[in-house]
């Protein structure tokens, strides 16, 4: 599990932005690149995975190390 906050960070160290809205966030790129972040405490490894995925990120680890 990742907490919620390290998940916000690692995107925005990457130029992302985070839109809230009322159940879950938006993760934007100004690129147009986006991902969606539910609201809890701790996220699944898989989920966060899921979310670099989508955004073109899978090589990195949750340092920004390929």
């Amino acid at each position: 599990m990742v907490k919620r906050k390290d998940v916000i960070r690692f995107f925005r160290l990457r130029g992302f932005s985070l839109e809230k809205a009322a159940n879950h966030d938006k993760l934007v790129h100004p690129d147009g690149r986006w991902t969606v972040l539910g609201r809890h405490r701790e996220i699944r490894n898989r989920t966060f995975e899921d979310m670099k995925k989508q955004v073109g990120l899978k090589g990195s680890d949750r340092n920004g190390k390929r």
